[in-house]
C-alpha cells in the first residue's frame, strides 16, 4: 500500500496487533503478489492476514505427523495445487460469501484438474462478530480448524 501512488484505506485485524514475529525482510509484497511461509509437499493452505500464524501453528503440528505444507497470488497458488493435489482455505471472515470462496472458486475453475478431493473451506461463524475476547476466539478459525480439515484430507 506504501508503493501505489492511489489512495489506500488499510484495514488491520486488531489480533495482529498484539503477535509478535520475526521480521524476515524489509521488502514489500508487491501488490496482488503471495508468499510461501512454509513449504511442503502435501497440502495447500491459502490464506492471509492472521490465519498465516494459525496456518504455521497447523503445520508444524501436521509436519510432527509426517504431513507438509506448502501456502499464496494465483500462479503461486495453481503451483502449489499441482505440486500437492489438495487445498484448504481458511480466512477470517464468514465462510459463506467471503473471500476465501473466491479463493476456492479459482481453484475449482482454473487448476481443477489438479485436485485429487474438494478443496475445504474455514471460515468464521455466520454470526454477527462477537465482542466479548472468550466467544471472538470461538468464532475465529484457528489451528485446530485446519488439523481438523487436514485430517479429512489423508
Amino acid at each position: 500500500a506504501i508503493d501505489d501512488d492511489n489512495p489506500v484505506m488499510y484495514f488491520e485485524q486488531k489480533v495482529l496487533l498484539s503477535m509478535k514475529s520475526e521480521v524476515t525482510s524489509l521488502e514489500p509484497i508487491p501488490l496482488g503478489k503471495g508468499r510461501i511461509v512454509r513449504e511442503g509437499g502435501d497440502l495447500s493452505i491459502i490464506t492471509y492476514g492472521r490465519q498465516v500464524y494459525d496456518a504455521l501453528e497447523a503445520a508444524e503440528k501436521l509436519a510432527a505427523d509426517g504431513v507438509s505444507l506448502y501456502p499464496l497470488d494465483k500462479e503461486l497458488i495453481g503451483e502449489s495445487i499441482a505440486k500437492t493435489h489438495k487445498a484448504i482455505v481458511i480466512t477470517e471472515e464468514v465462510k459463506r460469501g467471503g473471500f476465501g470462496g473466491e479463493i476456492s472458486a479459482i481453484i475449482g475453475e482454473e487448476f481443477f484438474d489438479y485436485l485429487d478431493a474438494p478443496v475445504i473451506r474455514i471460515g468464521a461463524l455466520d454470526t454477527p462478530v462477537p465482542f466479548a475476547p472468550n466467544l471472538e476466539q470461538y468464532y475465529i478459525p484457528n489451528a485446530q480448524d485446519i488439523l481438523v480439515a487436514a485430517k479429512k484430507m489423508f
